[in-house]
């Protein structure tokens, strides 16, 4: 496993692997993990796996611990870019273990912060942090902090190193259409708790 990108998440896989798409190395499948947060919320997090990771022990209600590396791709989405985020995992076992959701990443930041209010006052910044990965792949991975690490991340610039411990969640918003309707969408990103 790199050691610029690390994913461990342990919880219950909530769906069925489903077909996504034939690589160089074979056939990969995605599903659904539900893994719970201190605070009782629910991440469900898209994972996807090899066709030969499809074990007997990888079907929905079962307890499992996935280890891997975050990944990303665009696509098109409402004629709009959409990045979409997911861990690749390298390893699935079965477990007994409580629910786990922690990520490390390593990189360097590859757009300027954005530091803003929520209207509850706390403040927050997004940031793009480009992490390598095996075969001279990289990743541009989307990171939300809060508060004083929002404020610390805010005075860095594009092309600063980092390396970040958090986790991987998923965040239900509501996308205003044009027409001005609105549709519930899923965004995945990694929530930061400290930077190392």
């Amino acid at each position: 496993m790199s050691q610029h990108n690390t994913v461990e998440l342990i919880g219950t896989v909530a769906t069925d692997p489903i077909f996504v798409y034939r690589g160089k190395a074979g056939s990969y499948y995605s599903l659904q993990l539900t893994v719970n947060r201190l605070s009782s919320t629910c991440d469900k997090l898209p994972v996807y796996l090899r066709e030969e990771q499809i074990l007997p022990f990888v079907e929905r209600r079962q307890r499992v611990c996935v280890t891997g590396e975050l990944r990303t791709f665009s696509r098109i989405e409402d004629e709009k870019k959409r990045l979409i985020v997911y861990c690749q995992a390298h390893r699935i076992h079965p477990t007994e273990l409580g629910d786990a959701n922690r990520v490390c990443l390593q990189g360097s930041l590859i757009k300027m912060p954005t530091l803003r209010c929520t209207p509850f006052g706390r403040e927050i910044c997004d940031i793009l942090l480009l992490v390598r990965r095996r075969a001279g792949k990289s990743e541009a991975v989307p990171i939300i902090l809060w508060n004083a690490l929002a404020r610390r991340a805010a005075r860095l610039v594009s092309g600063d190193p980092l390396c970040i411990e958090g986790r991987f969640q998923s965040r239900v918003y509501e996308k205003r259409l044009p027409g001005g309707d609105c549709e519930m969408r899923t965004a995945y990103e990694v929530s930061c708790s400290g930077i190392v």
